[in-house]
């Protein structure tokens, strides 16, 4: 079978505040590298690396950062190292 990851939270219209954690979550299927890495995106360009390295354990507790703009259109992307698999969270908002 072919592995796949699939974001479970953020869904979407969820609001996350920065300055407090938020617990990111996905699935994973099938047979794939051991680290992913999550990566922030806002209207579909990249904003910023949330985590560079981490075991595929299946969720990250991110602490939003403060210097990142409040806005919507938000979504994370999780992704094997070698970025042959991955998914995009559902959109969603960073408010004060």
């Amino acid at each position: 079978d072919r592995p796949v990851i699939t974001v479970t939270a953020p869904a979407a219209g969820d609001v996350v505040v920065k300055g407090q954690s938020f617990t990111v979550t996905w699935v994973k299927y099938g047979h794939m590298k051991r680290k992913v890495r999550i990566r922030l995106y806002k209207n579909g360009r990249k904003v910023a690396h949330i985590k560079k390295k981490i075991h595929n354990t299946s969720s990250y507790s991110w602490m939003v950062p403060c210097r990142i703009p409040a806005g919507s259109g938000y979504t994370l992307r999780v992704e094997t190292l070698n970025r042959k698999v991955y998914d995009y969270s559902d959109p969603f908002t960073i408010t004060e």
